[in-house]
Formats: C-alpha cells, structure tokens, sequence
C-alpha cells in the first residue's frame, strides 16, 4: 500500500510555530534549575535572558496581583529564530523558520529530554501544539470578494452571506471542539498585523490538557498526531486556489 503523503507548503504562511509542555510547578524554581539546561544547549540555543513576570489573579469579584512573581528564562538562537522559554510550570519550544515538521520535532526532542533529565520531571498536565498563520489579502473590489478568494465560506459565516456586512474593519471566531488525541481550538478572523496590513488570522492549537504521567514515546506519537489534526484544519480553512498558492510540494509522511 502506498504510504500516505504529507505536502511542504514552499510559501506557508506561517508566521509561529510552537509546542508547550506544562508540568506540576516547581517550588523555588530558578537559576540554579536553568543552568545545567542552559549548558546542555548552549551551542542552539546561545543567548539568554530572564524577566521577572507579575501573575494576576481574576476572581469574579476583582483582579489581584499575586504575591509570588515568575521568573522567566529564554534561551534563543543566535539569530532569535527559535527561542525556548522556560518557568516553574511549563516548557515552550518556538521558532518563526518553520520549515519541516521532523526539524521541529527534533528540536523538542532535544528540550524534553533535557528538561525531563535535569527538573526530574516525571508528569505533564498539557501537551500542546500551535500553528499561528497569517494569510495576505488579496486586492479585489472589496474586502468581501478579496476574503471569498482565500478563506473558504464556511469560515466567513455573515461576512458575503449577509449584505450589511460588505466591508468587515475586522472580525474574530473562536472553535473548540475534541478529536481523537485530545482538544483543538480554531481561532480565525480578519486582522491587522504589526505593518497595518490586512490579513486573515488562521492560529490552530491542537493539545491534550488530561495530566498523566509523562511517557516520551506516547508524547511524541501525540505531536505527530496533533501536527495532522493542525494541517487537516488549516488545509479545510483555505480555498483551493488559495492552497495552490502556497506551493504544495508532495513528500513522504515520514519526512514532512
């Protein structure tokens, strides 16, 4: 039987790709916890910074500050385009060059293993992964008719189906629904980016937030996973003539 096919967009739209890991907190967490990961990783992961981070607590009666800040830890490339940022609770591995999904998975191999190694970790309360695009529109008559050509109208909803809505400034949806690995969240709608330009948002994140004890093989055949529920969303968001834009070259599953 012919193995199924993954395509590499050659002109995603991706603008971040990142995976999460969060555990039991770790009481006293700091840089003495870092250190020993910071030396394991250094030759990828050079430069290093840390900020002290105010939490907030929301209560339906006020919003208060807790007495206890995070301290945070990024560890970044040396061009700042994968950054691994660390906290008592969680783990994140980011990077805006995506390019292949075993490249990245690679790279989470190589922070799970040495988290795990070095913080004694030995359960996980979320596994997550998220893919957050952003696609140009086109120039059209309107924004209306510039939207049909990229995003299909299932997605759009009011946006073309009613005419009130002929010019939409911007527009936000969110969709949460179970798959068979877990949870996913679709956020999708119209936006600005930091150039003031028009583009459509399509962040997808695709996770499992059951704690349990943290079992390597089990985790990476859970990304794997996600990385297909992620593609099969973003892949039924687009038009056809819009996919077709980015270039879709075939190449084995094993490989993507």
């Amino acid at each position: 039987m012919t193995r199924p096919r993954n395509p590499k967009l050659r002109r995603a739209p991706l603008r971040v790709a990142l995976c999460q890991l969060r555990f039991p907190i770790r009481l006293g967490f700091g840089d003495l916890d870092v250190r020993p990961i910071q030396d394991e990783i250094s030759s990828r992961y050079p430069r290093t910074d840390r900020e002290v981070q105010q939490l907030f607590q929301i209560t339906p009666e006020r919003v208060e500050q807790m007495q206890t800040p995070e301290m945070v830890y990024r560890l970044r490339s040396e061009e700042g385009e994968w950054i691994v940022t660390m906290t008592s609770s969680f783990v994140t591995l980011e990077t805006t060059k995506y390019s292949r999904f075993h490249e990245f998975l690679e790279r989470w191999i190589e922070i799970l293993d040495t988290t795990t190694r070095h913080l004694g970790l030995e359960r996980q309360e979320r596994l997550g992964l998220r893919y957050v695009n952003e696609l140009a529109v086109p120039e059209a008559a309107s924004v209306t008719s510039a939207l049909q050509l990229v995003i299909r109208p299932e997605l759009l909803g009011l946006i073309g189906a009613e005419p009130l809505i002929e010019e939409p400034i911007s527009s936000l949806q969110e969709f949460r629904f179970r798959h068979k690995s877990g949870m996913a969240t679709l956020r999708h709608g119209l936006q600005r980016n930091d150039r003031d330009e028009a583009v459509y948002l399509v962040d997808i994140d695709v996770y499992d937030d059951a704690p349990r004890p943290l079992d390597r093989e089990e985790q990476l055949s859970s990304l794997k996973q996600f990385n297909k529920t992620a593609y099969d969303l973003f892949r039924s968001s687009v038009t056809e003539e819009q996919f077709r834009s980015f270039e879709p070259e075939e190449e084995a599953q094993n490989a993507a």
